[in-house]
């Protein structure tokens, strides 16, 4: 909820930020983001969301930029802690009041449940690794999809020009390998970015498990030599983020005990294998030194590997946790008299997990054959310049750097024959961008084709929810993209 021009640009970081945030402006609320509204309707009905933020920034008003904590009872029987945060601004005359929350831990009143309370910790790692992993794909993302679209004109234009693959065209295809390289890294890191949304799919152990080695390979060999040895599985209905975190939380844990200093020979093996109606996975590090007692209670909360002055004492029992959330086990056991350790998770290949039914990606058409007319929005100036250079051969490019610059162009040309619009810009967002013109021309809407570098909020992901055969993961490749285009125009013909 905004009021006045003037307060335009808090829209965009509102609806940007996964953090609950209020700002209050002359005694009324102009701006709440969606998780703040989530988190203060525990207190009480949506309609009282205004009254509670009015409350707490009466109460805060001594905290000024200090974090203060207010405690109220939820129906459920929590008194659930909020952490306020208030910071105050002096915007065109008017006092600009901006409080952050957060939760603290609930304490238990009226008999509730204690494992309401672990429930609501793991919740929150999850949810602030996801969050930490979508935000640094994004910020990563934007300019490697400007690197990769600028080295790919620049390898046609050299190709054309009668350049040699072993003389100056190969430092273009190396430099392009690397971003490719890049691309990747980022899109397994993307794997972590969902881990708060609980989402079951089919899923490959082995793949995940490759993904996971990959990200954390070089902290790995830092401890040990690495091997690995994933025999093909059948997939397991599963949430992918969820097993990614839990296999990479154990990789970390064997990889910190194996002193290399010590062991130089050390090496750390991960391996899966089908057995018995199940997926076993096998971590067994040859110098990891473990005592008898840490084994048997690595798993447990406030265990060995709890961090260090860590209020939720979670440690590896996470680990635990979203194995026997997918109905399988894990343990761990000594070997060599104690100078190394073996762990084995099992995950059965069937559970009572299920998939929710998708959406069918339609086949993707050919390439267009004729040049297209398109409209690109972004508010990276440097991305809609590489686009131009990497599309000209076969689409005539229209380009705007904002969402209010775009619906310009579209009340006074709409012959485009497709879209694509960034999902993430300030002030109008891509959403934003699609509603208004589907409110004003509806023929258009059929043609968007929306770009993300993955750091989607709550509101983003519902949107693209039934619309993922429409959006294309920055960086993306020219044939890709072209296919996404091709398709949009195609749309309403």
């Amino acid at each position: 909820m905004t009021r006045g021009r003037d307060l335009g640009g808090l829209r965009a970081f509102i609806d940007a930020t996964r953090d609950a945030v209020a700002v209050v402006c002359e005694g009324h609320t102009v701006a709440l983001s969606e998780a703040a509204a989530a988190l203060l309707s525990e207190f009480g009905p949506q309609s009282d969301v205004d009254t509670t933020v009015q409350e707490l920034a009466k109460q805060t008003q001594s905290a000024r930029a200090a974090a203060q904590s207010v405690r109220q009872n939820s129906p459920d029987g929590l008194a659930v802690g909020l952490e306020v945060t208030r910071t105050q601004y002096r915007v065109d005359d008017r006092d600009l009041v901006v409080l952050f929350m957060r939760r603290a831990p609930p304490t238990p009143s009226g008999g509730a449940d204690l494992a309401q309370q672990k429930d609501w910790t793991v919740a929150r790692r999850f949810a602030a690794v996801g969050q930490l992993a979508a935000g640094v794909a994004h910020e990563i993302n934007n300019p490697a999809a400007i690197v990769m679209a600028n080295l790919a004109t620049l390898r046609q234009l050299l190709t054309q020009a009668g350049l040699r693959e072993d003389g100056e065209l190969a430092l273009v295809n190396d430099s392009l390998e690397a971003t490719l390289r890049i691309r990747s890294i980022v899109r397994d890191l993307q794997t972590f970015a969902s881990i708060d949304q609980n989402e079951l799919v089919y899923v490959d152990v082995g793949e995940v498990l490759a993904l996971t080695c990959n990200l954390l390979g070089s902290m790995m060999r830092d401890h040990a030599a690495v091997e690995t040895d994933f025999a093909r599985v059948d997939r397991i209905v599963a949430d992918r983020g969820r097993l990614a975190h839990a296999f990479s939380s154990l990789l970390l844990v064997v990889a910190r005990r194996t002193d290399r200093a010590t062991a130089p020979d050390a090496t750390i093996s991960v391996s899966c294998r089908q057995i018995d109606g199940a997926v076993a996975i096998l971590i067994e590090a040859s110098a990891a030194r473990f005592t008898s007692d840490e084994l048997t209670r690595l798993f447990e909360p406030y265990g060995p590997e709890a961090p260090v002055g860590s209020v939720t004492g979670l440690g590896l029992s996470v680990c635990a946790e979203v194995v026997h959330g997918h109905g399988g086990a894990v343990v761990g056991e000594s070997i060599r008299g104690g100078v190394g350790a073996r762990f084995r998770i099992e995950l059965p290949l069937r559970s009572q997990l299920e998939v929710k039914p998708v959406r069918r990606t339609p086949p993707a058409p050919a390439p267009p054959d004729k040049d297209l007319r398109v409209l690109i929005v972004d508010d990276e100036k440097a991305l809609l310049r590489a686009y131009r250079r990497l599309l000209r051969d076969k689409v005539t490019v229209t380009l705007a750097s904002s969402g209010a610059e775009a619906l310009e162009l579209l009340h006074r040309e709409r012959g485009f024959d497709a879209v694509l619009c960034d999902l993430m810009m300030p002030d109008m967002d891509g959403i934003q961008l699609f509603e208004t013109v589907t409110e004003l021309y509806p023929a258009l809407s059929s043609r968007f084709v929306f770009s993300s570098g993955g750091a989607y909020t709550s509101r983003t992901r519902a949107f693209v929810a039934n619309r993922s055969h429409r959006v294309v993961a920055k960086p993306v490749a020219k044939t890709a993209l072209l296919e996404a285009l091709a398709a949009a125009a195609q749309r309403d013909k």
